[in-house]
């Protein structure tokens, strides 16, 4: 519900452009869904751009034309979305699609421990160094 006040609050001055930082974060599936589609509609019935900025590669993947992928705040990488996903050009791209996780199959199984934990969130990242230093 706050995702769709501050999307009809941004969307209020009529802009050109959207922005949408994170817009699905913390939902849960089928309201992600619902807000991504909310977007998409209001992109289109008023002929503006979006920019979603996401972790999410499945979002990107499911409703973005093209993909830009940054390292550290440089851009490293951009493609058409199918492009991108289909055969990742740039290294860094490459391992964040090796780090997605999937149903059944672990961040450390799919990567050396010192790139899983470089893609792990803060606790997990805690829990490698924990390990590492005994």
């Amino acid at each position: 519900m706050c995702q769709r006040v501050v999307i009809a609050l941004a969307l209020a001055c009529n802009p050109q452009l959207l922005i949408a930082d994170e817009p699905t974060t913390g939902l849960d599936v089928t309201t992600q869904k619902a807000v991504m589609d909310l977007i998409v509609e209001l992109t289109r019935r008023r002929s503006m751009s979006t920019i979603l900025i996401t972790h999410d590669l499945g979002l990107a993947a499911a409703y973005c034309d093209r993909v830009v992928v940054m390292e550290k705040g440089r851009v490293v990488e951009t493609a058409k979305s199918a492009d991108i996903f289909a055969a990742p050009q740039h290294d860094y791209t490459k391992k964040l699609m090796r780090a997605t996780p999937r149903l059944g199959v672990s961040l450390r199984d799919l990567l050396p421990e010192e790139e899983a934990t470089a893609f792990a969130s803060p606790r997990v990242r805690g829990e490698a160094d924990a390990r590492s230093a005994a």
